[in-house]
Order: structure tokens, then C-alpha cells, then sequence
């Protein structure tokens, strides 16, 4: 966009506001207390040495999904992702999630994952179908009976070779105030080595069985110094917004980082960047967009971007956009903990992952949550490590957070185990639509 550059209504961003809503503050009511309670942890019915299982979760009312890239199943690292339903308050598993007969090794299926609703999405950046290491997404579909994938993704580019597309990926259901009662489905695919390292989002939304790529969504910047930001490398996608990290973007110095609204047009249908987010106080390595969220209140969105300081000293932060003015910084814990390199937003609360803190032994991992008050001051409600804190564990390398239940991921990445995941029943949900009225919350004790 020409007026990418012009100053917007929101200080710490940069572009106009196509959705004056971004900016807006929102009147839903505050959420107070400890919202986390009792800890499960589940692992895989077949868990392998080095599965990464925990590497990617998301959650969605009853199910929950963890991908684990390094399962060995199919062929070496070719990956698995594992579906969980909660019956009376226990999650056990329900099924697992190859490519079956497409599975290659390396493909590293399960890197990403997310489910809403009946679909569930996977990454497997790994997938050579169009070029080696192009990558793939598999989409999965509930027929009543169990999960069935209907439909694999690939890059629509003449050469795709390295795009590591299926990186992130994230499915937005929505409702446009437009043309009620059509539901529109789409999938936001990231690519983050796609046009030599800029990085690209690929957009697809389902047309009856088809699933047509419908927008390839590049940042205005790329003619610029942005030569190897890396858009794509994290996704966020709530009704007509989605947002993306460019987490190596050197505009404001080595890799601090940057990120990117893209607004859809509801009468046209499209979707355009919006706004540009910039940290406050950036500093090189912050890698900002390392991981984004986006929760919807009513007609107003709430942004948060994180930034680890996974290439600095610093202990990361996380930056919260939620009103007309600059943004809430948070940052917990010392150096190297990488606060931030995971977030999750659900109602009026933040969980930020930090699985490099050290407190229950070198990289063991910890989460932060915080909850806004009365003022729409972000306040912090506890740091939580897992029941079974140990060396490189890695807890809160992976979070999500959705109708009154949170997850993490804790993969170990460089340890010769498994990996784990924790679920969390929050005392404090909503009513699934993350509205915010008052009569919509239920406090549960």
C-alpha cells in the first residue's frame, strides 16, 4: 500500500486503519482471579524418543491437538499430530494424525497445528511435493465417526522450492456482518523462506468442497531493507483480521522484528494490510513476531505480539494492543528465558510462554498469566511451571487458550525424550463466542 508510511491512529504502529475497530476500546467487563486450575498432563499412546510431541497444541472446547514433527511412525522424522477429548473433565486420546501413505521423511508433520470447529489444520513444512522443502498442509475433517483428511495444501507459486510453507497456519470461522447467515472458512498459511526469505501468507477459503487460494498476502516493505523478516513464522486469524510476525526484519536494526495487520474488506472480500507494528525501545535480536494473537471483543480486536530476545541478551516481552494509545509492555524473568516466544489471548487474559526460564532447572520452561483489570491495565495473576519441572523440559515452548481450557506444549526439543503437554481447565470462561457481556461469563469454583 502507497500509504503504508503515513502515521496511524495508534501510537507503536505505523499505516492507516482500513478497520477503525482495531483501535477502538472495548466495553467488556474485566476478569479477575487465578484463572488456571488442576494440571493433566497427557502424552502420546505411542510415545517415541524425540517425537517433539508438545511442539505445536491448540485447543477448541473439547479437543485438543499436539503436533509432535519428530514422530517416526510413517518414516523418520515424517511427524504425527494426536487429537484429544475432554469426557467429565479427562482428556484422553481420540485419535492420530498422519499423512499416511504421502508421509516422506523430514516432512516434520505436526510443526503446526489448529482446530475450529469440525476441521483441524497441520503443517508439514517439510513436504517436497512442490520442491524440496516447499511444505504442505493437510486439512482433517470430522465425519461423525473420526477424523478424515479431505484435502492437502501446497504452495501456488512456479517455484516453491525452501518456501517451508505450513510453518504456521491458523483457521478463521466467521460470520460476516455483511452477508448473514454465510459462514466463511478460510486458512492462513505461513511461508516464511517463501521469495528469498521475505517471507509470504497464503490465503484459502472453502468453496463448498474446493478450498481456492483466494490471497497471497505479502508486507508492504519487501522492496525495501526488509530482505529476510521472515512474514509468516507466526499466524493469528479472528473474524476479520489476521495478523503476522516478520520476527528477522531489520528496518529498525539486526532482527529486532516486526508485524503485520491484514484487514478483510467485507463488501470486496479482500484482504489488505492494515497496520504495521513496530516494538517500543526495539533492540537487535528482539525478534518481534516471533508469536502473535488476536482475540475478538464484540466489534474491537485485542493484539498481542511477542518478542523472546531469542538472538539477544534481553528477557523478551510481550506487547499488548488493546486501546486508542501506546502499547502494554509485559516481561517477566532474566536472560534467555524467551519470554514471549509463545501467547495465547482468550477474553481478558494473556498466557505468555517462556521455555527458556530456569526456575525449575536449565530450560525448564515456565507460562505467565495476566488478566486486565477495570482499567484495561494488564496484571499479572501468576507464574506457572509444570508439576514436573525438570532440565529441558521446555514448558511453554507452545500455547493456546480457547473456550475456558488452556494447553502447553513442553517438546524438549534437544533432550532424547518424548515430549509432554499440560492442559489447564480455566475458573474463568466464556461463552465460546469470547463476547464479553456480562451474562455471558459463568465464574466456576
Amino acid at each position: 500500500m502507497d500509504d503504508v508510511r503515513r502515521r496511524s491512529t495508534c501510537p507503536g504502529t505505523r499505516g492507516t486503519l482500513a478497520l477503525a475497530a482495531f483501535c477502538l476500546w472495548s466495553t467488556s467487563p474485566p476478569l479477575s482471579g487465578q484463572c488456571l486450575g488442576p494440571e493433566q498432563r497427557i502424552t502420546a499412546s505411542d510415545a517415541d524418543d524425540a517425537d517433539r510431541f508438545g511442539h505445536s497444541v491448540d485447543v477448541f472446547g473439547d479437543l485438543a491437538v499436539v503436533g509432535a514433527p519428530g514422530d517416526d511412525e510413517e518414516a523418520t522424522n515424517a511427524g504425527a499430530a494426536y487429537v484429544f477429548q475432554r469426557e467429565n473433565g479427562v482428556w484422553t486420546e481420540l485419535q492420530k494424525l498422519t499423512a499416511g501413505d504421502d508421509a516422506v521423511q523430514f516432512d516434520e508433520f505436526g510443526w503446526d497445528v489448529d482446530v475450529e470447529g469440525d476441521l483441524i489444520a497441520v503443517g508439514a513444512p517439510g513436504d517436497d511435493d512442490a520442491g524440496n522443502d516447499s511444505g504442505a498442509v493437510y486439512l482433517f475433517e470430522w465425519n461423525g465417526a473420526s477424523w478424515e483428511e479431505i484435502t492437502k495444501l501446497l504452495p501456488a507459486d512456479m517455484s516453491n522450492a525452501a518456501y517451508t510453507f505450513g510453518t504456521s497456519v491458523d483457521i478463521g470461522i466467521d460470520v460476516p456482518d455483511e452477508n448473514p447467515p454465510n459462514v466463511v472458512t478460510v486458512v492462513a498459511v505461513g511461508a516464511p523462506r517463501a521469495d528469498v526469505f521475505e517471507g509470504v501468507v497464503f490465503l484459502y477459503q472453502r468453496v463448498g468442497p474446493a478450498w481456492p487460494l483466494i490471497g497471497r498476502l505479502v508486507d508492504s516493505d519487501t522492496m525495501g531493507p526488509n530482505d529476510n523478516g521472515e512474514l509468516g513464522a507466526s499466524i493469528a486469524v479472528r473474524g476479520d483480521a489476521l495478523l503476522s510476525g516478520s520476527p528477522l526484519d531489520d528496518q529498525l536494526g539486526g532482527n529486532v522484528g516486526t508485524a503485520y495487520l491484514f484487514g478483510r474488506g467485507q463488501i470486496i472480500d479482500s484482504w489488505v494490510e492494515s497496520v504495521q507494528y513496530d516494538p517500543t525501545d526495539p533492540a537487535p535480536g528482539d525478534g518481534f513476531g516471533t508469536a502473535v494473537a488476536v482475540a475478538r471483543r464484540f466489534d474491537t480486536y485485542v493484539v498481542a505480539i511477542g518478542a523472546p530476545s531469542v538472538l539477544g541478551p534481553g528477557a523478551g516481552r510481550a506487547f499488548v494492543w488493546d486501546s486508542v494509545g501506546p502499547p502494554e509492555v509485559l516481561t517477566e524473568g532474566g536472560n534467555q528465558d524467551a519470554f514471549g516466544a509463545a501467547l495465547a489471548l482468550f477474553g481478558r487474559t494473556l498466557v505468555v510462554g517462556a521455555h527458556g526460564d530456569d526456575e525449575g532447572g536449565q530450560d525448564a520452561g515456565a507460562i505467565y498469566v495476566y488478566t486486565q483489570d477495570e482499567l484495561g491495565v494488564w496484571q499479572s495473576d501468576g507464574k506457572i511451571l509444570a508439576s514436573d519441572a525438570g532440565v529441558e523440559k521446555e514448558f511453554g515452548w507452545a500455547v493456546a487458550a480457547r473456550h475456558g481450557s488452556v494447553i502447553v506444549g513442553a517438546p524438549e526439543e534437544d533432550a532424547l525424550t518424548p515430549g509432554t503437554a499440560y492442559l489447564y481447565d480455566c475458573r474463568i470462561f466464556g461463552d465460546g463466542f469470547e463476547s464479553g457481556g456480562l451474562s455471558s461469563w459463568t465464574i466456576v469454583r
